[in-house]
């Protein structure tokens, strides 16, 4: 058996020498034009009924714009999503280029951004995505451009319609077009029937205004809108996101006043009271009635205790939080060991303070 194998070794050998070498499989990737003018881009989008655009702003010192050629441009999936666009890499180093670099306040790389077949942004993203990623952006893209065009189509029919100025508002600011939203916010704003539309167009001001670091305005509006009586909880993330606490103690008064079932705003005016350090009796009675509406819930017996140490009744604070931990022993770690933490500076407190001489806030009453 050895030597019929050492026999046939030589000829099995030979046969592969004699066989022809598979061509490597050509590897697919996105056809991009390279820096062209952009009248030509243009009239690319605008045969064949129209195309898409994809501007990919690079430079070849850019590391995160080399990962895209080599991880993602070449895959099968990426080439065939991008198949019906026109493509289009645009150097910012050179020269010929700087003109749309300016025209897109190109500031970050690699920026790609998604245009109408008219030239017009729909919107963009900066940095490194995957494969999976960079798909998930196109489609979005996509998505937001039949939108603009479908609510465009539907605006032509009705366009006093204040949802559809609302969405078309919303569309407008998050392809980065402020005066162009801050117009049809404004209309839809003057929706006294609709009270929610009304509240959405006010908060969409107020977002502008905050963006464009007019803080005054932005705090204004959130106000207003919160006054509006509608979508509540949408004005209380406006004011939570800029920081705008007596907005927000003045928000979750008027839903308390309107609700006095809510739990959210019941607990959420002790919370902004007690941060804000005033109007601890009102206070008080809020986080005691949330705290029987949600059955003792302990982050709320937690408020309710601060809200009396506040006020120095200390006796009713160590209670508090003392039957808090008691009757939650499966708290987290950390949350046991803040509670016990504010429970020794209660105990203090009292040692030092037994007869309420010195509460701790100021009544602004």
């Amino acid at each position: 058996m050895r030597h019929r194998l050492t026999f046939l070794l030589p000829a099995v050998l030979a046969v592969r020498l004699l066989l022809p070498v598979p061509a490597e499989a050509e590897i697919r990737r996105v056809p991009w034009r390279e820096d062209p003018a952009w009248s030509d881009v243009l009239a690319a989008a605008a045969a064949d009924s129209g195309r898409s655009i994809l501007l990919d702003f690079h430079a070849p010192w850019c590391g995160p714009c080399r990962l895209l050629d080599a991880m993602v441009y070449n895959e099968d999936e990426v080439v065939d999503e991008l198949a019906d666009v026109v493509t289009v890499k645009i150097d910012i180093d050179r020269p010929e280029n700087a003109e749309t670099r300016a025209r897109f306040v190109i500031e970050r790389l690699p920026t790609l951004v998604w245009c109408a077949p008219d030239g017009q942004e729909v919107n963009r993203f900066v940095g490194y995505r995957n494969a999976a990623e960079f798909l998930d952006e196109v489609r979005r893209f996509r998505s937001l451009e039949h939108s603009s065009r479908t609510l465009a189509s539907r605006m032509t029919a009705d366009p006093e319609d204040r949802r559809l100025l609302l969405e078309m508002a919303d569309l407008e600011a998050r392809r980065d077009r402020p005066g162009r939203a801050e117009v049809l916010y404004r209309r839809a704003a003057n929706a006294r029937v609709d009270g929610v539309a009304r509240t959405r167009a006010l908060l969409g001001l107020a977002l502008l205004a905050h963006r464009e670091d007019r803080a005054t305005e932005a705090l204004s509006r959130g106000r207003e809108a919160s006054r509006t009586g509608a979508a509540w909880t949408e004005v209380v993330a406006f004011q939570e996101a800029v920081g705008d606490t007596i907005g927000l103690l003045e928000t979750y008064r008027l839903r308390a006043a309107a609700d006095d079932m809510d739990v959210v705003a019941l607990d959420g005016y002790a919370r902004t009271a007690v941060a804000l350090n005033v109007e601890m009796e009102e206070a008080s009675r809020h986080a005691l009635r949330a705290m029987v509406l949600s059955d003792r819930e302990p982050e709320i017996m937690a408020t309710l205790a601060e809200c009396y140490h506040r006020r120095g009744r200390y006796r009713k604070a160590i209670r508090w939080l003392g039957e808090a931990l008691a009757e939650n022993p499966d708290l987290p770690a950390p949350r046991v060991a803040a509670f016990r933490a504010r429970l020794r500076d209660y105990e203090d407190a009292l040692a030092k303070d037994p007869f309420n001489r010195r509460p701790q806030y100021r009544s602004n009453r």
